[in-house]
This record gives C-alpha cells, structure tokens and sequence, in this order.
C-alpha cells in the first residue's frame, strides 16, 4: 500500500488546471519538477491542507485525510521564504512545533537538531541576524522539531546562490535518513 496517494487530485484556477493521479511508496524521497505556474506549489498545499481541492482524495497511511484540517494531517511544510518567526530567537522558531515535551528535553532536542544542520550555537540568534541559508536551515529544522509524518519543501533552496544550495543538499538528505520523514 502506497504511504501518499492523490487519486484524480483536482483544483482549478480561472487560468489553470490541476488533475494528479500518483502515488509514494514509504521512505521515497520524490521531487516534482515543471515550470513556473504548472502547480508544484499548488499541489504541495493540497497535501499539507492549505488549500481544498475541487475534486479527488488524498490518502496517507491508507486513511483519506481530504477534508482533516491542517493540524491532525502533521504534515510539515518548508515554504520558499523560509517563513520564520521574526519575534522569536531561533531557539523558540524551532520549539514552536514541539508538543509533550519538557523545556529541557526541548533545549536538548534544539541542539540535537541545529548540529545536524551545522549550526550549533545558534539558539539565541534573531532571525534577522540570520544568512538566507542559515535561515533556510532553521526552517528546516523547526519543520523536522514538529515529527511530522510527511515533509514537504517547496523549492526550499531557489533563492539561494548554487555553491550554497549544494551545500544544503546533504543536510536535507540527512535529515531524510536520519528521521525517515
């Protein structure tokens, strides 16, 4: 049994069409690749329950998740802009996903997760102290910090220059390993 399935997946623009059927088996890691305008995004906001389709199911884990909100689907998005909290540190960006845990366990899990990504030490930083890639890596993390079932990144690396989105290949890669997200 497929882990994800869009089955006649189905939302209309005024000047767009978007009809997916498809399917991803459990630890696949799949990218989704067109131009601009073709519903890469689209269809990442379907899954994670940001937008309702027109038509069609989604299916995790062999449950149809369609019309559960956003927050029982625990699915995680990396949005192109990072989307990260500019009142909060870095620290409280990536505990906001975190729930049943102690603030200790928390701290612990912050540094856990910062040294994945090469960026220990970083907990007290504000984000507007932040580069575009170390930004972009604390959304990741804060995104993993929430365990969720899926992952989503979308185009999580284009406003980066290329040696910098190299670099951020392997974290995200590791990350996949390690967490089986």
């Amino acid at each position: 049994m497929p882990y994800l399935e869009c089955r006649n997946l189905k939302y209309d623009y005024p000047t767009f069409h978007l009809d997916m059927d498809f399917s991803v088996e459990k630890g696949e890691f799949i990218c989704v690749i067109g131009p601009s305008g073709s519903g890469k995004s689209t269809l990442l906001s379907l899954i994670a329950g940001i937008k309702d389709p027109d038509g069609g199911s989604i299916i995790l884990n062999g449950r149809d998740i369609t019309s559960l909100e956003i927050r029982k689907r625990r699915i995680g998005m990396v949005f192109q802009d990072f989307s990260l909290f500019p009142s909060m540190d870095v620290e409280r960006n990536i505990q906001y996903g975190m729930k049943d845990m102690s603030e200790s366990e928390k701290h612990a899990e912050v540094g856990r997760l910062l040294d994945m990504v090469d960026l220990a030490g970083y907990e007290k930083r504000q984000v507007h102290e932040l580069s575009g890639g170390e930004a972009q890596r604390i959304a990741l993390v804060r995104a993993v910090a929430a365990k969720p079932r899926m992952l989503l990144l979308d185009e999580p690396l284009s406003a980066l220059d290329a040696p910098l989105r190299k670099k951020l290949r392997t974290p995200i890669r590791q990350i996949h390993e390690q967490t089986g997200i």
